[in-house]
């Protein structure tokens, strides 16, 4: 379910309750902070909580708190900007691997 908007938010309760929804992806929408913003983290938590499959944007520098603070197995990044080598992709995917890793601690 594409949930888009600060307005939707006031349905994520009932579209929990929906068994055949295995996902959704927010998106705040224009003007709003972005997607992996602290502030969305209880509501994405929700989501992941009720069962749900996240679908979130990022930026590169935005990946390591959504990766240590929600569940990466029920999470899919989109990244919205390229890595500027292949080096730095290669990095950032190593990065994942170790903040995504139980105990988190690395």
């Amino acid at each position: 379910y594409h949930l888009y908007g600060p307005d939707c938010i006031r349905h994520v309760d009932e579209l929990l309750k929906l068994d055949k929804l295995t996902g959704i992806q927010w998106q705040p929408g224009a003007g709003a902070e972005p997607g992996c913003a602290p502030r969305w983290t209880p509501m994405l938590r929700k989501i992941q909580e009720a069962g749900k499959n996240l679908y979130v944007y990022a930026r590169m520098d935005e990946v390591e708190p959504l990766c240590r603070t929600l569940d990466t197995n029920r999470m899919i990044i989109y990244i919205t900007e390229y890595a500027e080598t292949p080096a730095q992709a290669q990095a950032l995917m190593d990065n994942i691997v170790r903040w995504s890793a139980p105990g988190r601690n690395n």
